[in-house]
């Protein structure tokens, strides 16, 4: 299994025990890829290393070329021994049925989708103790074109990796996506996954919300230059209309006025002003 960390030294402890403590799974080498880290991120994995009872072979590299997300993926599932590949990331928690569910659902599948919880540490420092909890997994056609998988919680062969030349080291967001779509194109078989679950760690301030949702909404526009050939529509729907989510973003205004209105309000305008700069950059009408 692979994990990308960008100076994750902070969140990536969480996520390595939760790791030591999965019930039932198969072996797992977990390869974390050091990219471009200038904290004790590499520290910390070789102190697990070194205290010799992590249940799991535990490897790190060192990604160092340029900051990227796929780019580390991309290394650390060239250097993984196994033929089946599992990915988190170093600032969420898995569950401890998290890899035994995903190994189970490689039996039918090339690629599959788990399931996430947003979870925010702000309220709930230990996401065990959440006690509402809402998994959703993305196993829904995305942009009314194809299903797909978030980078925080899904598995594959690698043999559909190494069909489709990996995930694409051109995409900063929506790199999940992406590779999902081209896996599928090129005959992989989708799976999602409601019991291979994640907490997700959402951006603990709205000003984090906001950019987030920004660079997704340019990577939206990115999308569509490269997959409305392969029939990715423009939004169709009505709510997706550009003109109602607009629309709909002025007469919401009064949401700014509540904490959580505030930060819905704040994502939905990320996005929308992500999706004009997209279209610009990308030179394609996505908004």
């Amino acid at each position: 299994m692979v994990i990308a960390a960008h100076n994750a030294a902070e969140t990536l402890g969480d996520q390595l025990d939760a790791l030591a403590g999965q019930e039932g799974g198969p072996e797992l080498e977990v390869v974390v890829v050091a990219n471009q880290c200038t904290d004790d991120t590499v520290a910390l994995v070789e102190r697990y290393q070194q205290r010799g009872d992590y249940p799991h072979e535990l490897r790190v590299v060192r990604a160092d070329d340029r900051p990227s997300a796929n780019y580390a993926r991309n290394r650390g599932v060239e250097a993984a021994s196994y033929s089946l590949i599992l990915a988190c990331d170093a600032d969420d928690i898995v569950w401890p049925e998290w890899s035994r569910e995903l190994d189970e659902s490689l039996l039918a599948a090339d690629i599959v989708a788990g399931a996430t919880v947003r979870w925010n540490p702000n309220e709930y420092p230990d996401p065990r103790s959440m006690t509402e909890l809402d998994f959703g997994v993305p196993d829904d056609v995305r942009y009314e074109f194809l299903p797909a998988v978030i980078g925080a919680n899904h598995a594959f062969r690698r043999s559909i990796w190494a069909k489709i030349g990996g995930y694409d080291e051109a995409f900063v967001n929506a790199t999940d996506i992406d590779f999902a779509w081209r896996a599928q194109l090129a005959g992989g078989r989708y799976v999602g996954s409601d019991k291979a679950k994640v907490y997700y760690r959402d951006r603990a301030t709205v000003r984090g919300v906001y950019a987030r949702q920004r660079a997704y909404g340019r990577a939206d526009a990115q999308l569509f230059r490269k997959f409305r050939q392969y029939g990715m529509p423009k939004a169709r729907g009505l709510r997706r209309r550009p003109s109602v989510r607009y629309a709909h973003q002025l007469v919401t205004a009064y949401r700014l006025l509540t904490p959580g209105g505030r930060r819905i309000w704040i994502g939905h305008l990320g996005k929308n002003i992500g999706r004009l700069e997209g279209s610009w950059k990308h030179r394609v009408l996505y908004l």
